[in-house]
């Protein structure tokens, strides 16, 4: 029956969530043990660009892992498909990069700064996106896209906080947490329950 197509589809999308959602994390625990010199310090001491291409190799695994969580957590393909493929065409261009860097490592370093603004381009695409989304799935998927947007804010107001800090306007680090980390935290909560609420859905509907 249509409901109980309905239900696979919903838990289906709700597997892909959790997965996508595992490498996230795993990857930005990685992405944070180099950012804070661990891999430096432990792993590669005999080389201090290694550390500079494992962070841009994990920031842009980062920004794929996300894309792809948030194309099932939200149901893009069932709600907004047209979203769906443009997200999967930044997905393909993120993987585009790690390619050109794997094959042509001294040309990526020659051209670094290109990269770079080209990266924070494509991001800045993907968080407008993201809001047309939210604007698309709310009809739809109410308390999911309120989650999403919750967990999401977290990251923001951990960037403003940095922004303000950065330029005097306030001191961030009385408790010697950093606001990314702090952030990230607080996303992570967030979407734990998101998911631990869309699983229950799926089992009251069976």
């Amino acid at each position: 029956s249509s409901r109980r197509r309905h239900t696979r589809y919903i838990s289906v999308t709700g597997v892909q969530s959790v997965l996508f959602r595992s490498l996230y994390v795993s990857a930005f625990m990685v992405y944070m043990f180099v950012y804070l010199g661990f891999g430096f310090q432990y792993l590669y001491p005999w080389s201090s660009t290694f550390n500079n291409y494992a962070r841009f190799l994990l920031f842009v695994m980062i920004l794929i892992l996300k894309i792809r969580f948030t194309q099932h957590y939200l149901r893009l393909a069932q709600y907004a498909p047209k979203l769906n493929k443009a997200f999967t065409i930044l997905n393909i261009s993120f993987l585009l990069i790690i390619g050109w860097w794997i094959v042509f490592p001294g040309l990526f370093t020659s051209y670094t700064l290109t990269v770079i603004n080209l990266i924070y381009s494509l991001t800045g695409i993907s968080l407008i996106l993201l809001l047309l989304a939210f604007v698309r799935v709310y009809r739809h998927e109410r308390s999911a896209t309120i989650l999403y947007a919750v967990a999401f804010s977290m990251n923001i107001v951990a960037f403003i906080m940095i922004l303000l800090e950065e330029y005097g306007y306030a001191s961030i680090h009385p408790f010697g947490v950093s606001p990314i980390l702090l952030g990230c935290f607080c996303e992570l909560v967030i979407f734990a329950i998101a998911l631990s609420y869309r699983s229950k859905l799926v089992s009251d509907d069976r």
